[in-house]
């Protein structure tokens, strides 16, 4: 995992006094170093709603909820609720028996099944 520019920027500028190079390098190159990011949250709620899904629970409902715990501090605490249903579960599969597949249904992979 490497470092961003930008933050790289921000660092190696430290504590700026007025103007001069390190001011210059810290406001115009240098990103605040960001550890929460709202958009990822929702990422989160849509990654846990399909592995869920992958686990037969199909209509499970995933929120989630910020808290601030002070502007000093700049914390965020994140609490995720899951509704969970009944997952859908496959008691057995039956195959006709003498139904043969048509010639040429053999699929490779990234191959479309003829109309």
């Amino acid at each position: 995992m490497g470092l961003k520019p930008g933050l790289w920027f921000y660092n190696i500028a430290r504590n700026p006094s007025g103007k001069g190079l390190r001011y210059w390098i810290k406001n115009n190159l240098g990103e605040e170093p960001v550890l929460y990011n709202p958009e990822i949250s929702d990422q989160v709620v849509d990654l846990i709603t399909r592995r869920l899904a992958n686990e037969g629970h199909f209509r499970a409902e995933v929120t989630f909820e910020e808290k601030v715990k002070g502007k000093r501090d700049k914390k965020v605490e994140l609490l995720y609720k899951v509704y969970l249903y009944k997952p859908y579960l496959i008691d057995s599969l039956v195959y006709p028996s003498g139904d043969t597949p048509p010639t040429g249904s053999h699929l490779f992979a990234s191959q479309q099944y003829p109309d």
